[in-house]
């Protein structure tokens, strides 16, 4: 109201737009704090946090290539602000324009070494470019900087257990568990007395987490979890549980939404956690791995009936994607009708 006000005594003063912009971003009011930047631009053209704070708002409306326009106008300006880089790589990470991103995240490296998001971002986007020495290196730095950088040793770890590294890889895998995606099922096992893979007597609790594809891959592991345990409750997304009774039949499967009641000599330890204990290296994996996952025979014979009366290709969609980088893996079905030709 303040800002408003003054506007009506000093209409063509850039400062108040640019003030009032910054109270309706406050205020989540996006389209209104966009407004006022432009009328601040219009006023002084040259002002690089104006354009930095525009592009901020263009980004957040997924508005991307009006946001590199800011930013780069921002950087135009005003070549001393890392904070410009680093947003100006992310929108271009954001439009897949991997190569140039890395190199403004190595600019707001140079001009601000001391930030942790800094090399986090770099490390992420070699890892897309398959960089993983440099990707790992610069995980590391960003944990030095920030000790409890939970999503850096997560990434971290991923990039030493996709290259067989398992001794690294499980080191930090744990840190899944603390990142802001970490689900409460996670979480809530935390609280639980831990398996540390030693002897006991009692049930072991397995807790299913993440998406059902990730449930499905860890699972892969409860064969080998059997032989060293025999009590073992594993609870698992209501969505498997028929799936998973019919392929495990010698334990017990439930779902998430069971009421359980544990005992005092009871341990519990998450289903990606199985693999610290469980593939330690390549020699725990079997040579020739056996079928883990046994489908309803009456349902693939009935598919394959009705799908054997059509002699054409045949496209299977899978079901959607969830999480913070779903539109690198989904496509409308709308959009997808407009590849696709029908007799």
């Amino acid at each position: 109201d303040a800002y408003e006000k003054a506007l009506n005594t000093r209409p063509n003063d850039s400062n108040i737009y640019h003030n009032l912009g910054v109270a309706w971003t406050k205020l989540d009011k996006i389209d209104e704090a966009i407004e006022c930047y432009l009328n601040s631009e219009k006023m002084h053209s040259k002002n690089s946090l104006t354009y930095y704070n525009l592009g901020t708002l263009y980004s957040r409306n997924l508005r991307y290539e009006d946001s590199l326009a800011c930013y780069k106008k921002a950087i135009k300006f005003n070549s001393t602000i890392p904070k410009f880089f680093y947003n100006l790589a992310w929108t271009q990470a954001e439009l897949v324009q991997y190569d140039i991103a890395k190199e403004n995240y190595k600019k707001a490296i140079e001009l601000n070494p001391n930030v942790a998001k800094y090399f986090y971002n770099l490390a992420w986007i070699q890892t897309q470019l398959r960089e993983y020495d440099g990707a790992i290196e610069n995980y590391k730095r960003a944990i030095r900087i920030k000790p409890d950088y939970s999503e850096a040793k997560y990434k971290l770890s991923l990039i030493y257990l996709s290259n067989e590294n398992f001794t690294e890889g499980w080191k930090n895998y744990e840190a899944r568990i603390k990142i802001k995606e970490a689900d409460v099922n996670q979480k809530i096992m935390l609280t639980l007395n831990q398996w540390d893979g030693e002897k006991f007597d009692g049930t072991l609790y397995v807790q299913g987490e993440q998406g059902v594809g990730d449930q499905i891959l860890h699972s892969s592991m409860i064969a080998d979890l059997y032989k060293r345990h025999s009590d073992i409750c594993l609870i698992i997304d209501d969505r498997l549980v028929s799936l998973f009774k019919r392929s495990f039949k010698k334990i017990k499967i439930v779902g998430y939404k069971t009421d359980l009641k544990f005992g005092q000599d009871d341990k519990h330890i998450l289903v990606g956690s199985l693999g610290k204990i469980l593939r330690k290296s390549l020699n725990n994996f079997q040579d020739k791995p056996q079928p883990y996952i046994i489908p309803d025979q009456e349902k693939c014979d009935e598919y394959k009936k009705i799908l054997s009366q059509n002699k054409k290709i045949k496209v299977g969609i899978s079901w959607h994607s969830v999480g913070i980088k779903n539109k690198d893996k989904n496509i409308k079905l709308e959009q997808l009708l407009k590849r696709l030709t029908f007799d």
